[in-house]
């Protein structure tokens, strides 16, 4: 029998890579900031953003980690390789930009370069992919799960009935929260949730944005920030936990963020954004990355050079609580 695997990671190894300081043993390390506890450490990536056994389910029974074995098959080997190559030609524009800032024709280079629609495709997928797959989603699931629990025992309650009556009708009308758990993992693999949520990502107005500043990007255990500018959105998401919000940003890199804007708001409002542009990024269009990476990390914020200056400032100005949680549900 094979042995199961323990270490479960809700954000791919290869992703935080970027995140974390080569080895000579072949391994990352990376810098964590911990919002329950306000303290500041450094880890191998291997011992960060994981669960134990966060994706083992129950058959017949018997734990089996099949999902586990199924994403380091399909993503952290398949997918990791595109994404390399993506990352690595967005590097090389990006080094490239330190010739051409003291030139006056940098305008005409951003024209010249435009991300290839594929890559849009690829990075979409591989997002939604990772939202399906977080550590919030999983959390927001089991809250909604105990939110109709109580709900259950409070009508329950109210027409007399037994707490074995109760019970039966809540494993009857929902399931219990291992049957959450695994319609959650299936959906990683079947159904169109994955590309329903890819194609509303791709169809954002994309920026691919450079970060020259003497700032780096965080990224944290949901990998993307989030931001409502407006009360526009397209009507099958609503803004909330699942959802997403005006503008999201993924920092691919310290060095490299894609900003996604609401096609339909930037639109209404005139906004002349070019779709796959490459732009630059002032500090404060830095800080603003940051801030949604800090608001929008479940138990955890990265960083590659340990500079959690910023972080420390929206701390001290109060912005966020200790132990705030993204996921709860009133």
């Amino acid at each position: 029998m094979n042995k199961q695997s323990i270490k479960h990671h809700h954000v791919p190894q290869f992703f935080l890579n970027n995140f974390g300081v080569y080895q000579k043993n072949n391994t990352y390390t990376i810098n964590v900031f911990n919002k329950n506890t306000l303290k500041s450490f450094h880890n191998s990536v291997s011992n960060v953003a994981y669960l134990k056994k966060f994706h083992t389910i129950k058959i017949n029974g018997n734990e089996d980690d099949f999902f586990e074995n199924a994403h380091n098959i399909f993503f952290e080997k398949s997918m990791s390789r595109k994404y390399k190559r993506i990352v690595d030609k967005l590097d090389l524009i990006l080094k490239s930009l330190y010739c051409y800032n003291c030139l006056n024709d940098i305008e005409n280079f951003f024209e010249i370069h435009q991300f290839e629609l594929n890559g849009k495709m690829f990075i979409s997928r591989m997002l939604a992919y990772f939202i399906q797959r977080s550590k919030k989603y999983r959390m927001f699931g089991e809250a909604s799960y105990d939110k109709s629990c109580e709900m259950f025992n409070m009508v329950g309650k109210a027409h007399n009935l037994s707490d074995e009556d109760i019970k039966n009708s809540i494993t009857e009308q929902i399931g219990n929260k291992e049957d959450v758990k695994k319609s959650q993992l299936i959906r990683t693999f079947k159904g169109d949730s994955i590309p329903t949520l890819a194609k509303y990502l791709y169809l954002h107005t994309w920026n691919i944005c450079f970060n020259l500043t003497n700032i780096e990007f965080y990224s944290n255990d949901t990998v993307h920030g989030l931001t409502t500018i407006c009360k526009d959105w397209p009507p099958i998401y609503g803004i909330g936990y699942t959802s997403l919000g005006n503008v999201v940003f993924f920092p691919l890199t310290p060095r490299i963020t894609i900003i996604m804007y609401d096609t339909v708001y930037i639109r209404k409002n005139n906004v002349n954004i070019i779709d796959c542009n490459y732009v630059k990024l002032k500090e404060e269009d830095v800080y603003s990355v940051n801030e949604e990476m800090i608001y929008s990390a479940v138990d955890e914020v990265y960083s590659k050079n340990g500079d959690w200056s910023f972080l420390n400032t929206i701390y001290k100005k109060g912005k966020i609580s200790k132990g705030d949680k993204p996921y709860s549900i009133n």
